[in-house]
C-alpha cells in the first residue's frame, strides 16, 4: 500500500509540472499575439493560482514553526525575486533605452530612486518586469490564505465550511472592489484570487477522478471529450464576460468560477494525455518547473525575434523598441512564442548547471 501512494505522489507531481508548463506557454503564447485564441485569456493566470492551492499543504497552520517556515519560503521565493529582478531593470533602466530595449523615458537620479522605493514596496516595474504584480498577488494571496486556513482550524469540525465560507466572502470584496470602481482597485486581486486557492484544494481533494477517467480507448475517448466541451464552453464564455487578474477584472464571482473549473478541467484533461507522451512530458514538466524564470525573461527574449524582423524588413533600429512585439502575423507569432519559452529555460538551465557545478567543487575542495 506504501509503494501505491508513494507513486501516486510522484505521478501527482508530474501532472501538475505539465499543467503549469502548459499554463506559462499559454502566457507567453498571448502575449506573442496567437490568434483566434481570446478565450484563453480566462484561464492564463487562474491556472497558476488553482494549481498554487492544489500544492497547498495541510500542515502549514499545524504549528507556529510551520507557518513561519511558510512565510519565509514566500519571502524567499517571491519577495526577494521580485525585489532584485525589479532592482536589476531599475538599475539598467537607462541603458536598456538607449539599446532600444524598452520605449521609456531616461529616468532621472530621483525617477531612479521612487522606482527602487517602489520595487522595495513590491510595486513599480515596467515593461520588462510586467510580472511583478504576479509576484506580489501570489505572496500576499498566499499569506492570507495561510490565515484563513489557521481559522478554519480554529474550527476542527467544521474547518472545510468555516474556509469556503471566508473565501466566498473575500471573493465577493475582491469583485465588488472592481463593479464599485475602487481607486487601487487592482490591488484587491489579492482578495479575488483566494478563492482560487481554496478551489484548489477542492481539486486536491477529489483527484483521483477527474485525473483517471478509465483506461486505454476509455480514457482517450473521456480525456478527448472533456477538452472539446471544455473549449467550447470557453468560448462561449468569452463573448459573455472577461477575466483579467492583474487588473482585478472579473464580469461577476459565478463567471469567474466556471471559468476557473472549467479551465482545469481542460489543463488536467491535456496533461493526462501528455504525460503518456514520455518526451513530450519531459518537455512540458522542465517547464513547468522553470514558469518563473519563463515568466521573468520572456519578454526580453521577445527582442530577439523583433531583431530578425528588423533585419529581414530593413527596418530602423529604432522599431526594437516596441512592446511586446513587433509583427505577429504570418506565423511570426510561433517564433516569438518559441523564442519566449526556449531561451528562458536555456538561462535556467546554464544557471543551475552552474551552480551545481559550483556546489561540486566546493564539496571536493573541503574533503
Amino acid at each position: 500500500m506504501q509503494l501505491v501512494n508513494a507513486e501516486n505522489v510522484q505521478q501527482r507531481n508530474v501532472h501538475i509540472d505539465i499543467i503549469k508548463g502548459l499554463a506559462i506557454m499559454v502566457v507567453v503564447a498571448l502575449h506573442a499575439g496567437i490568434p483566434n485564441m481570446r478565450w484563453l485569456n480566462l484561464i492564463q493566470m487562474p491556472i497558476f493560482f488553482i494549481t498554487t492551492g492544489f500544492c497547498y499543504k495541510i500542515t502549514t497552520t499545524e504549528s507556529s514553526d510551520n507557518m513561519k517556515n511558510y512565510v519565509k519560503k514566500r519571502i524567499r521565493s517571491l519577495y526577494i525575486t521580485c525585489l532584485l529582478w525589479s532592482l536589476t531593470i531599475t538599475s539598467f533602466h537607462n541603458y536598456l533605452v538607449k539599446a532600444y530595449l524598452i520605449s521609456d523615458d531616461y529616468y532621472t537620479t530621483k525617477e531612479m530612486l521612487i522606482q527602487i522605493i517602489k520595487g522595495v514596496l513590491f510595486s513599480g516595474g515596467g515593461e520588462l518586469s510586467g510580472t511583478i504584480w504576479f509576484l506580489r498577488t501570489m505572496f500576499f494571496s498566499s499569506m492570507m490564505y495561510m490565515v484563513i486556513d489557521y481559522i478554519g482550524q480554529l474550527f476542527t469540525a467544521n474547518a472545510k465550511r468555516v474556509r469556503w465560507s471566508i473565501c466566498i466572502v473575500v471573493l465577493l470584496i475582491g469583485w465588488l472592489a472592481e463593479f464599485l470602481n475602487l481607486s487601487g482597485k487592482q490591488y484587491f486581486n489579492i482578495f479575488t484570487v483566494v478563492f482560487l486557492y481554496e478551489l484548489g484544494r477542492g481539486f486536491k481533494e477529489h483527484r483521483t477522478s477527474i485525473i483517471h477517467p478509465g483506461a486505454g480507448k476509455e480514457r482517450t475517448a473521456v480525456l478527448l471529450g472533456r477538452i472539446i466541451i471544455s473549449v467550447l464552453i470557453l468560448c462561449i464564455l468569452d463573448k459573455w464576460g472577461s477575466v483579467a487578474l492583474n487588473q482585478n477584472i472579473i464580469t461577476n464571482p459565478i463567471f469567474f468560477s466556471i471559468a476557473s473549473v472549467v479551465g482545469w478541467i481542460l489543463f488536467i484533461a491535456l496533461s493526462e494525455i501528455i504525460s503518456h507522451q514520455k518526451q513530450l512530458s519531459k518537455l512540458f514538466v522542465f517547464m513547468g518547473r522553470h514558469t518563473l524564470a519563463i515568466m521573468l525573461f520572456h519578454f526580453l527574449c521577445f527582442k530577439m525575434v523583433t531583431y530578425i524582423q528588423i533585419c529581414v524588413y530593413d527596418w530602423d533600429i529604432e522599431k526594437l523598441s516596441m512592446f511586446p512585439c513587433l509583427i505577429v502575423e504570418n506565423g511570426w507569432w510561433i517564433l516569438y512564442v518559441v523564442f519566449g519559452v526556449t531561451l528562458p529555460l536555456i538561462i535556467a538551465g546554464t544557471y543551475e548547471f552552474l551552480k551545481e557545478k559550483c556546489l561540486n567543487q566546493s564539496e571536493h575542495s573541503l574533503i
